[in-house]
């Protein structure tokens, strides 16, 4: 992760992600790491996110989930909900295609 965060991370730790989006580290397992958006984030505060690595059919597999607590101004209006559902997209995309770089290069 990029930011200032400390090389372990832990619960309750705050971190930036892709370049200025602030995050808290809910919690971390074997298999998963949940984070929570803060405000400045580009997909706004109070979203969760966690990254669940999987094995399935001899494939390792990221799987992402995210969800909120309470609905949003911007989740209640049609074009702002189908613009931040886009930008996401494109952000899971970039993701995406780091991590198969990567991935192939280890």
């Amino acid at each position: 992760m990029s930011g200032d965060c400390p090389a372990v991370i832990r619960p309750a730790d705050e971190c930036d992600l892709l370049g200025g989006n602030p995050v808290r580290v809910e919690s971390i397992e074997d298999d998963s790491l949940q984070i929570a958006t803060l405000p400045g984030h580009d997909l706004g505060d109070g979203l969760h996110i966690r990254f669940t690595f999987a094995s399935r059919l001899g494939l390792h597999c990221l799987v992402v989930s995210a969800w909120q607590d309470t609905p949003t101004r911007c989740t209640e209006r049609t074009l702002c909900s189908a613009a931040s559902r886009a930008g996401a997209w494109a952000l899971w995309r970039v993701l995406s295609e780091t991590l198969t770089v990567s991935a192939y290069a280890a």
